[in-house]
């Protein structure tokens, strides 16, 4: 076996490097599979024979689960106990039925299940686990392998930091197997998990594909439906630009709407035998629109609808009779009946399963009875969770769009997104190919952004690592590590640290390489010059963050506003304020377009500061280009008298299109820059600073503003020897260099130590607030409301405050409940969630006036 050396404490294997000797090194297996396994497999199962960490990086369907059922058995041969981790409910149901087929033993914990809670093989969801974890429970103790599912879910913005949690606060006996796909710095995660947990760590990773992958686009058009559809990519990865002009030209002479592109894909996809497929929709709303717009479709046989009908009043027979009259559960039964199923996180937990077993082909076990499920169901609507690992393989995945809410803003979906839910299609040994259609009813999505996602190119792993007022007083409660500790050791530290030490190692190369400045006019005086004018650039950001701290200043600071903003190279260019971005927890930004030449770099990389020159923008003479920046107070040399009049939702919005498609910005962003570029030229008075003082009234600048003004004048006269060098810039951008390199080299090698924790100012703010709020005593002992909070994921103080001030009390139920509901209400689109006056009063006077001043 070929082994490369992936840092000191990973060993990166060679994935399709064969093992002629397999069952030679493995005589006796406790499980063995019916199939040839593949070479990536064999490598995994050799490390974790061989009792050591490994790290399985493959596509979807590529075979993952194999190594993870080895390593269970090796655990169960060993009366040992094993515990398998996914992100999703459903992948957890489903690798519970899956496991009881292989394994005696098998237990399920999740949020909406408890079964056989004392299993050797336990199947959970990684937030439980991370709850077992700071309880201490008794698993832990005979605990031998921990399978993590999905582990490049890191990379959530939400639930990431769950993943590093669980990593860390495991036992130092448990071994760990991670499975996840391919991701670029897999080796990186490694390294991590090696470091940390200070033993070898094997990296097995795969990028081969069981069933390759066809993409097309599909619009319609008249005749056939499938003639809408266009192949973009094939199977081998060429891909084709004529099929998207084709696409388009076809979406340009059509005009359906939504519930007519269904009707035309159900079509195709029946014509063309596609079927069974799953459409992936981004709304649940939007499934439910489109599952009323099948009421014309049957997919499937009489026999098939005698089937599905049997082996649903078979599943919801122990329900009541109530409950098996819920709209959800008759609507669902119907659709089910003609072929279509639908699987999103508003539906029942058992008619999720139910959905799950219809489409999964095979003999499925329900209750006691076995059932020969073969293709039953033909269409699945489902949201993206489904994608995650759950093995409900179809021959066509079809995209309803290729845009999403994140929980944040709407955006494109990540090529690594798109590549997970594209690998639900192609069913490996059924299917020569997996056919991706994305479907186009109103637009095209941008080709580039289209190329990009079907190349699949996953994304980085990087830490989602925040400290949470839940997780400490978790930690605190249980005192099962210190959370300084668990700062020290996540992925988020480990990749600062490794960064840093990285830069470190070219900064000190530089560092043996520094020349000084040898001339008789600068080694006079070059360093007290060089140091007056930091002080001055000092004094400068100063001035500015004390103006914009008050509402005065900020008043300066409206839409229109002219700026002359300092520049990396020491340039000065006039710019326009477009918008003002405050921030309880930071300093305010604001977004300015600035009138730049397109001949110049927009953000040139210089290094340290310049010398001080006179208030005047940089003349461009070449062709204007806008750039917005986005400039704090530290980025502004004068706020000036002038402004002008923008419209500046109409700009942002242009530029936004703009950055986008590449198009030429319109006429309200070449207005303004026109406008710039004649004040820059012809030297206007109302690029004049404003008098700050008269503006501010009784806040105090006056003494810094004097200060400013006394250094600009002992730097720009003649009293310093260095500026009389003939040479003088080249002596002054040579000693600027120095510093920067020396006082870079000081704060990586501060960094790079033990003593630097990129969060201990906030883990510091957050210690106090809990104590201010009597959450914790003074030495950190947990107190009653601490322990309530702890029970929380979220909102846990303001919920836990609800509750302890009684402010409940005088609330209908209705009324709670709609209070309630702002904690987990999301929103995808532009729509605002209203309230009623009373209650959105009730909620900013006793709930928001209180946490003003904390960090919560």
């Amino acid at each position: 076996m070929e082994a490369t050396e992936g840092g000191r404490w990973v060993t990166e294997v060679t994935p399709d490097q064969e093992v002629p000797d397999f069952r030679e090194r493995i005589p006796e297996m406790p499980i063995v599979k019916p199939f040839e396994l593949d070479p990536f497999q064999k490598q995994a199962i050799l490390q974790v024979e061989g009792g050591h960490n490994v790290l399985v990086a493959a596509h979807t369907s590529a075979g993952k689960t194999v190594v993870a059922e080895y390593a269970i058995s090796l655990a169960l041969d060993k009366s040992k106990r094993a515990v398998y981790t996914s992100p999703v409910k459903a992948l957890s149901n489903q690798k519970f039925r899956d496991f009881k087929e292989i394994f005696d033993d098998v237990g399920l914990i999740t949020g909406d299940t408890q079964i056989n809670e004392d299993a050797s093989c336990l199947i959970m969801t990684t937030e439980i686990l991370r709850s077992r974890l700071y309880q201490g429970s008794e698993m832990l103790q005979d605990l031998e392998w921990v399978i993590m599912d999905e582990v490049h879910y890191i990379n959530d913005v939400i639930r990431g930091v769950v993943w590093e949690e669980v990593i860390i606060m495991l036992p130092d006996h448990v071994k760990l197997l991670l499975l996840s796909a391919t991701v670029p710095n897999a080796l990186e995660l490694a390294e991590w998990i090696g470091h940390i947990k200070q033993r070898p760590i094997y990296v097995v990773t795969t990028s081969r594909r069981p069933v390759p992958l066809k993409h097309y686009l599909f619009t319609q058009v008249r005749g056939r439906s499938s003639k809408g559809l266009q192949l973009l990519m094939d199977e081998t990865g060429r891909f084709n630009p004529e099929s998207y002009d084709k696409s388009k030209r076809n979406l340009e002479a059509s005009d359906l709407d939504d519930e007519q592109l269904l009707t035309s894909t159900l079509d195709m996809l029946t014509t063309d035998n596609k079927l069974p497929a799953i459409f992936f929709v981004f709304s649940k709303k939007k499934i439910d629109s489109f599952c009323a717009s099948t009421k014309g479709v049957t997919l499937t046989t009489d026999r098939e609808q005698n089937e599905i009908d049997s082996f649903f009043q078979s599943s919801v027979s122990k329900l009541t009779t109530v409950d098996q009259n819920l709209e959800q559960v008759t609507k669902l039964r119907e659709l089910l009946k003609r072929g279509i199923g639908v699987h999103h996180s508003g539906s029942i937990p058992l008619l999720k399963e139910v959905v799950e077993c219809l489409f999964h082909r095979g003999l499925v076990k329900v209750r006691v009875s076995w059932w020969c499920l073969d293709d039953c169901l033909k269409v699945l609507f489902a949201t993206e969770t489904l994608a995650t690992g759950v093995n409900l393989p179809a021959k066509t995945v079809i995209f309803d769009e290729l845009w999403k809410f994140d929980g944040v803003a709407s955006r494109f979906v990540y090529p690594g997104e798109y590549i997970q839910m594209a690998g639900r299609a192609g069913r490996r040994g059924m299917d020569t190919a997996g056919h991706v259609i994305v479907t186009c009813a109103k637009s095209m999505p941008d080709l580039y952004k289209l190329h990009t996602a079907m190349q699949g190119r996953q994304s980085h792993l990087r830490s989602k690592f925040r400290l949470t007022y839940s997780m400490m007083l978790n930690m605190m409660r249980y005192q099962r590590a210190d959370v300084q500790e668990m700062m020290r050791k996540s992925f988020h530290e480990f990749h600062t640290k490794r960064e840093a030490a990285r830069q470190l190692l070219d900064i000190s190369k530089k560092m043996d390489t520094l020349q000084g400045v040898e001339c008789r006019y600068c080694q006079t005086d070059l360093g007290e010059y060089y140091q007056k004018c930091t002080e001055y650039y000092n004094l400068q950001e100063q001035l500015m963050t004390q103006v914009l701290s008050v509402p005065a200043g900020l008043e300066l600071m409206a839409p229109g506003r002219l700026l002359l903003v300092k520049r990396p190279g020491g340039q000065v260019d006039l710019g326009v304020v477009l918008k003002k971005v405050l921030s309880d927890k930071f300093q305010p930004n604001f977004l300015t377009l600035v009138n730049c030449d397109v001949s110049e770099e927009n953000s040139p990389e210089d290094e340290g500061i310049h010398p001080p020159g006179p208030n005047t923008p940089t003349c461009h003479q070449g062709q204007r280009s806008p750039l917005l920046l986005t400039i704090t107070a530290s980025d502004i040399k004068v706020i000036c008298r002038g402004s002008l009049s923008v419209k500046a939702d109409a700009i942002l919005k242009n530029l936004e299109y703009c950055k986008k498609s590449g198009a030429a910005p319109s006429r309200p962003v070449t207005s303004v820059l026109e406008k710039l570029w004649k004040k820059t030229n012809r030297r206007v008075k109302d690029l004049s600073s404003v008098n700050l003082q008269e503006h501010l009234h009784g806040d105090d600048i006056g003494e810094i503003h004097l200060a400013i003004q006394q250094l600009n004048q002992d730097l720009l006269n003649g009293k310093y020897v260095c500026k009389q060098c003939p040479k003088f810039k080249q002596h002054f951008s040579q000693h600027n260099h120095n510093q920067y390199i020396k006082e870079k080299h000081r704060e990586l090698t501060f960094l790079t130590s033990d003593a630097h924790q990129t969060l201990l100012p906030e883990y510091t703010q957050m210690m106090q607030v809990l104590r201010d709020l009597g959450y914790i005593d003074a030495h950190d002992i947990v107190l009653a409301k601490g322990r309530a909070a702890s029970c929380l994921n979220t909102h846990e103080l303001v919920v836990t405050e609800l509750v302890a001030r009684d402010l409940l009390n005088d609330l209908d139920p209705d009324e709670i409940a709609a209070l309630l509901s702002c904690f987990v209400f999301e929103i995808s689109r532009s729509k605002k969630p209203r309230l009623s006056d009373s209650l959105q009063t009730y909620v900013i006077l006793h709930l928001m006036t209180p946490y003003k001043l904390y960090v919560i």
